[in-house]
């Protein structure tokens, strides 16, 4: 075959998975290992790993080395014939998952993924851990299969992550309504003593990392002066916010904002919607 046929066919292939096909997929459409390697002489293909070749010429796509590696696992078998919970492969994972869902600074050395079963792959940029998921705790972002936001910080604490790096991606999911703190909280119990905190408490583990982050933004501060021109509405996220929190004096109280470091932009808005009406013609809530 042709070398320009070759291409033509690994083009095609390659454009439904970011550019790229590995070794066992070439042989499908004809394309061997000699054919392969003389593509890559010429540049046209790039080495993205071992076994998965990228089209030289096709659009640059992020992440491509989780991308590379998830494919590698199962690698006679197309993304678009591959199920969410694939038996041969793979379910991006713990860091990675936290890299693709672009929360927290957490530095991912190795790819990590959650495999159906143990397999031992000499790969250190590989990080294969066997666990059984279902298919809620799987979301797809740019066609991978990744844990989802709360799956993730379940793993990510499982793994004793430091509380530091942990917080930030609760307290910005929460605030963006991408993860929600009530079902958080009971899947974290186990937790909580590696943390310090009293054994089976995944609220009290919940607020001690939410403790953690910084002073509210100023979109946060903005929302919390908008509240001060509702008194009712206010008093009450007050109490919500601050329960819990050290005794002050009623002047202390009323001076400051409530709190709303902690995630609590949606319960917020939720108030807000439910005690304001809203004008003639227009839809109630704040965005």
């Amino acid at each position: 075959m042709k070398a320009t046929q070759a291409l033509a066919k690994l083009c095609d292939y390659s454009s439904a998975q970011w550019g790229m096909v590995t070794t066992a997929q070439a042989r499908q459409v004809d394309v061997g290992k000699v054919t392969l390697t003389r593509l890559v002489d010429r540049g046209v293909l790039v080495r993205q790993r071992h076994g998965v070749y990228a089209v030289a010429a096709a659009e640059e796509t992020e992440h491509a080395d989780i991308k590379a590696a998830w494919l590698a696992l199962n690698p006679g078998v197309a993304v678009w014939e591959r199920p969410v919970l694939d038996e041969k492969g793979g379910v991006i994972s713990h860091r990675s998952a936290a890299l693709l869902h672009d929360l927290g600074d957490l530095v991912a050395d190795s790819t990590e993924m959650l495999v159906p079963r143990r397999r031992n792959l000499r790969d250190p940029s590989l990080r294969l851990r066997p666990r059984v998921l279902e298919e809620a705790d799987v979301t797809l972002i740019a066609g991978l299969p990744v844990t989802t936001i709360e799956r993730t910080v379940v793993d990510l604490l499982e793994d004793h992550v430091d509380a530091s790096h942990v917080a930030p991606i609760i307290h910005y999911a929460a605030r963006d309504g991408r993860l929600d703190l009530n079902r958080l909280a009971p899947r974290i119990d186990v937790y909580s003593r590696r943390y310090g905190l009293a054994n089976g408490d995944g609220q009290a583990l919940l607020d001690h990392l939410l403790g953690q982050v910084g002073d509210e933004s100023p979109n946060e501060r903005v929302l919390a002066e908008i509240l001060r021109s509702y008194p009712e509405v206010y008093e009450e996220v007050s109490r919500n916010t601050l329960r819990g929190s050290t005794p002050e004096s009623s002047s202390a109280a009323k001076s400051r904002l409530p709190d709303l470091t902690e995630a609590r932009m949606a319960p917020v808005r939720r108030t807000l919607n439910a005690a304001t009406p809203a004008p003639a013609g227009r839809s109630r809530g704040l965005h």
